[in-house]
């Protein structure tokens, strides 16, 4: 996830803040935005990320079959016997990706519709102001990505441990 909100902030600062001043008012002089509306700006910001969920749900399997394994390991060494629940897990990390997958994805999108929406509303604005409230965003998706990750695992954690057997 970190790696996610790392892209993100790369794609906007990278396709997004250049474009700021076009947007806002700079204290002396008006700039117009004809040249492309703010849709057109995080559009592309939206093509840079592509595939990145994508990627983030292939760690995110790696992620459920370590979460898993520990668990797993753990149980055995309390003599907890695993055999019966051990089919349920490979199914329990297929759903775990797909939800988290969706999560990511809307993670990102979400952003970048807010970060759309103060470029659009931007007019009449200073730069500074624009540019201050979009690095906030950057801020903002950063810790809900490490706070969705925390979440996740510990909800894949709490799932696993509610497919434990009687004790042998």
């Amino acid at each position: 996830m970190r790696s996610l909100a790392a892209a993100f902030a790369a794609a906007v600062r990278r396709y997004v803040l250049p474009e700021v001043e076009r947007f806002g008012r700079e204290p002396a002089a008006r700039t117009d935005a004809a040249d492309g509306d703010a849709r057109d700006v995080v559009k592309k910001a939206r093509k840079a990320l592509g595939g990145e969920p994508d990627r983030i749900g292939g760690v995110a399997v790696t992620v459920g079959n370590r979460v898993v394994k520990h668990s797993q390991d753990e149980f055995k060494r309390l003599g907890i016997k695993l055999r019966e629940a051990e089919p349920k897990f490979d199914k329990l990390i297929t759903g775990w990706r797909r939800e988290n997958v969706e999560r990511i994805t809307s993670l990102v999108g979400r952003e970048l519709d807010t970060i759309e929406a103060l470029l659009a509303d931007g007019e009449g604005r200073r730069v500074e102001s624009l540019q201050r409230d979009i690095e906030d965003r950057l801020n903002v998706t950063r810790s809900k990505a490490e706070l969705l990750a925390r979440d996740q695992v510990l909800k894949l954690t709490g799932w696993s441990l509610t497919s434990i057997p009687e004790r042998e």
